[in-house]
């Protein structure tokens, strides 16, 4: 690089350059003006020519240019980009336009309003214009250093060759000095040299900061960032890297300047205002500390109660640190921590648990002067005067409200835990005793089948209880922990609720009830979360038969009422019983975790007193209301209204169990891909006893290998464990998807796997995945979920083109996400990820849903909308893999508006038709 740049002396390239100073008026409009001697020379102008306006500069702009440099100039004005940096093109006077670089920073008053700024012309035509053998332009090396020195900063430069790429790198002298280096021997002019420096928490960030400046081909466009790296003897600065691709007049690039200035003392300084800060405004009395001479300075208090006051007046006698800590401990603090603070607080500790921008808290109990006790917290930060003279900051507040609350919040937690543990011992170790108890007896009667079949009968039942325990005490995990996802499908109201009183049909028969149930409904497709508006009519409908003794009544009746708008509805259920009914003082606590009302007529019943408050949770998520009314000896009625929305059509999804035509099921082939011994043998014998045929796979290795070694059409579904050694589920599904052979490729694989959440679920389709059924399955759901599958069975995700976008945007450096919506009905969004949160400028799902409307539709901006779903519908039309691309604006929770692309592809779940996209904001490429 050095070699160039003399190369270029020598032929005599003189860098021409300039210039000029404005006063602004405090509107930040331009008063005066001034050009150089120098600036108007540059132009071959006198200053009769060329007054001191800034009409006549725009005069002698090139018409295309001027809103460069008038765009420039106001964003330099208003903040948006840190100092002027344009180039454009000027009349000399001669009549010749000439390629300028403008440059420009601004001074500022005491109130920080910008007054003045001055700035540089250089003359780049010469540059471009200048006779190199290799068509090589390289700016004059010590006219920018030169800048550079006066901006207090260091300057590297790449070189580029005829076809745009890196040819070399260069970096100055300053700028390894910047690091503690002395010659090129110790630090090379490359790139590797550079990335071998940098924090490793920054790589990432720096590589792609190389290459959007290595794609760019934005004349005017400067790049930015900020990163840490390490110096010759082992420490950490920060940097700050300003760098701009200059362009030959053919528009090819010929280098990029970048300058880096150390802002590590900029950002301790920032960290150490914002500890200041914290101190300031939360502590009761702050006081500085002297390094040196240890002498104490009370520089803040907010505190005037009679023990503050009466330590701070005591501690402004002292000049030593040492005593007045000395007695402070001694008079105020409590004997459980005298020894313990005396040790913390000793200069010695400080000055090595004191870290730079970290604040150092101490806790301990305090005697006050009224003869209470109060927690108190101390808390050092490390100040470096501007002078570079070190200082503590040290605070002292009132923690006792916080502590006493963490402590009856660590109590409740405990009692909780206790509760918790006492009714599970009891409701867990009910069925299991069972289990245990007639498994022995079933040992023992082997050769009596009547008792044997008795026994196992008892055993299943009692499974089934212990796995309605256990899926409770999970559901309720789930709500608490936020991570229930309420998914609104279209539903055939009649036929869910039929197959709800299905389910129960016997057990009314055998409690020899009566039950009645009438429909009022004028809408019977609604948008319903089946799954969940099951869990909660079993759970009513199970209290209703359970406590009502035989002989007695359930009536059940549904109706609807008109929406706020035409298309949706209240849907009002009421479950009424003449059973046993509940107290009025057990009603206040009904919806509370594990609350079973214990008297005469319940101490035989089993269950686990979590069924009405997960149902009073679901029909909250739902934005619904229940309500009970009820009376001992008289029965109980409960009343759910929810809103929902009227679907209309119908797409084909079997959701409903009657409606499976078994036939065309019985008889298909399995690939089970399952390790654990004792799973496998218990879901072949299921799918089995159900007519299909099953091949066992125990990993994800030998899974791949069994699809290759038989013929395409050997195996119809593969049900696929997600946690296996070798070869995981997730992995095994991708391998299965890029087989040459098209229709080995694709196979349905359904994840069957205990790892159940929506987390789980979202990655299972994203690896290419069909369906998911949760362990221990019914095999019901097999069916329905096979049933469906296999009609949509080329509705899954394409990973290799969603994978291929991904690491395109993100080497941009642009930030990636993904989200899930549902293709019919609203478009409702049922998964968003944490780096879509990011996107949005939003923390949680919550605010996420409430910003964007909930749906994809009201995602987008409304200008944009209209267009975007034609293109989506367009490009869907158009392919085969259910593919679409499309870009689209979107508001931040900022009001920012920023424009993204995605890449979205339409798949069937096993239960519903949606679109997997995944979105990069590309607003600063």
């Amino acid at each position: 690089m050095g070699g160039n740049m003399e190369d270029n002396n020598r032929k005599g390239i003189k860098i021409k350059s300039g210039t000029w100073y404005e006063e602004l008026k405090d509107n930040g409009r331009i008063e005066n003006i001034y050009y150089s001697d120098e600036m108007l020379d540059m132009l071959g102008y006198t200053h009769e020519e060329f007054p001191d306006t800034l009409e006549a500069l725009i005069e002698h702009i090139h018409p295309d240019d001027v809103g460069i440099m008038m765009t420039g100039a106001v964003d330099a004005a208003t903040r948006i980009i840190d100092g002027y940096d344009v180039q454009y093109r000027i009349r000399n006077k001669a009549g010749k336009y000439i390629l300028v670089n403008a440059t420009g920073k601004f001074l500022e008053t005491p109130e920080g309003r910008p007054n003045v700024m001055h700035g540089a012309m250089i003359d780049l035509s010469q540059i471009y214009e200048g006779d190199s053998d290799d068509n090589e332009s390289v700016a004059s090396s010590e006219l920018i250093d030169t800048v550079f020195q006066i901006m207090g900063a260091a300057r590297w430069q790449a070189v580029y060759n005829e076809k745009g790429e890196t040819r070399s790198i260069y970096y100055s002298d300053e700028f390894r000095k910047m690091l503690g280096y002395e010659s090129i021997d110790e630090f090379s002019n490359t790139a590797e040299a550079l990335l071998a420096h940098v924090y490793p928490d920054d790589r990432v960030k720096v590589e792609r900061f190389i290459y959007k400046v290595e794609i760019t081909n934005e004349i005017d466009r400067v790049f930015e960032a900020e990163y840490r790296i390490y110096r010759k003897n082992g420490s950490v600065i920060w940097l700050r890297v300003l760098c701009k691709k200059l362009f030959n007049m053919n528009g090819t690039p010929s280098e990029a300047i970048g300058v880096a200035i150390d802002v590590t003392n900029d950002k301790l300084a920032e960290r150490q205002r914002h500890l200041v800060d914290i101190l300031s405004r939360e502590f009761t009395s702050v006081w500085y500390i002297s390094a040196r001479s240890h002498k104490m300075t009370l520089v803040q208090q907010n505190d005037r109660r009679t023990t503050t006051s009466s330590a701070i007046s005591e501690g402004l006698q002292y000049n030593s640190y040492e005593k007045m800590f000395s007695d402070y401990i001694d008079k105020y603090v409590d004997e459980v921590d005298k020894e313990r603070v005396r040790k913390e607080v000793a200069f010695g500790n400080l000055i090595t648990r004191v870290k730079e921008g970290e604040l150092y808290p101490i806790n301990y109990l305090r005697d006050n002067v009224d003869g209470t006790k109060s927690y108190f917290q101390i808390c050092f930060a490390r100040v470096v005067h501007n002078t570079g003279k070190l200082y503590f900051a040290c605070g002292f507040r009132d923690i006792d409200k916080m502590i006493r609350s963490e402590m009856e919040q660590a109590e409740e937690a405990n009692k909780a835990k206790s509760n918790f543990l006492f009714n599970m011992s009891h409701d867990i170790r009910t069925p299991m005793n069972a289990i245990i108890g007639f498994t022995e007896l079933a040992m023992k009667k082997k050769d009596d089948s009547e008792l044997l079949d008795n026994y196992l009968n008892n055993i299943y039942a009692s499974s089934r209880s212990l796995l309605d325990i256990l899926n409770s005490v999970l559901e309720m995990a789930k709500i608490e922990s936020d991570q229930i996802e309420i998914s609104w499908k279209a539903t055939d109201v009649t036929q869910f609720f039929s197959s709800i009183l299905t389910m129960f049909r016997d057990s009314i028969k055998k409690n020899k009830l009566e039950l009645e149930y009438i429909s009022e409904v004028t809408h019977n497709q609604i948008f319903m979360d089946r799954t969940h508006a099951e869990e909660i009519g079993m759970n009513i409908l199970s209290n209703a038969i359970k406590y009502t003794p035989e002989g007695g009544k359930i009536k059940i009746r549904i109706t609807e009422e008109p929406g706020p708008s035409p298309d949706e509805c209240y849907l009002n259920t009421f479950i009424e019983d003449t059973g046993i009914g509940m107290s009025e003082e057990f009603l206040e606590h009904v919806f509370d975790n594990f609350s079973r009302e214990r008297n005469s007529d319940t101490v035989n019943t089993s269950g686990t007193g979590l069924g009405l408050a997960i149902t009073k949770r679901l029909i909250d998520l739902m934005g619904g209301t229940i309500h009970i009314d009820s009376k001992q000896g008289r029965g109980t009625r409960i009343s759910i209204t929810v809103l929902h929305r009227i679907a209309s059509g119908d797409i084909g999804i079997v959701e409903n169990e009657d409606d499976v035509d078994m036939s065309k099921l019985r008889g298909k082939r399995i690939l089970l891909a399952e390790d654990n011994d004792l799973n496998a043998e218990i879901a072949m014998e299921l799918l089995l006893d159900e007519g299909f045929e099953v091949e066992r796979a125990c990993d994800g290795t030998e899974c791949i290998a069994m699809l290759k070694q038989n013929e395409s059409n050997h195996f119809d579904v593969v049900f696929m464990d997600i946690q296996m050694p070798k070869l995981g589920g997730y992995e095994c599904a991708k391998l299965i998807r890029e087989f040459e052979d098209v229709k080995k490729a694709r196979i349905p694989i359904i994840a069957v796997t205990a790892n159940a959440f929506d987390e789980d679920r979202h990655k299972a389709m994203i690896s290419g995945m069909n369906a998911h059924i949760a362990k221990p399955f019914e095999i019901m759901d097999v069916y329905k979920t096979m049933f469906n599958v296999f009609k949509f069975k080329n509705y899954f995700v394409n990973f290799n083109k969603i994978d291929e976008f991904k690491d395109k945007y993100i080497k941009l450096g642009c930030k990636c996400g993904s989200f899930v919506y549902k293709v019919y009905g609203d478009e409702e969004i049922t998964y968003v990820d944490s780096a879509t949160l990011d996107i949005f400028g939003c923390k949680t799902k919550d605010e996420f849903m409430e910003l964007v409307g909930g749906s994809f539709s009201t995602l987008v901006h409304p200008d944009d909308i209209e267009r975007v779903e034609h293109d989506i519908v367009r490009q869907q039309n158009a392919v085969d893999d259910g593919v679409d691309c499309v870009d689209f604006r979107i508001t931040r929770a900022d009001g920012e508006v920023r424009k993204i692309i995605d890449i979205g592809c339409k798949i069937f779940d096993g239960t519903d038709f949606v679109f997997y996209v995944y979105i990069a904001d590309i607003t600063d490429i």
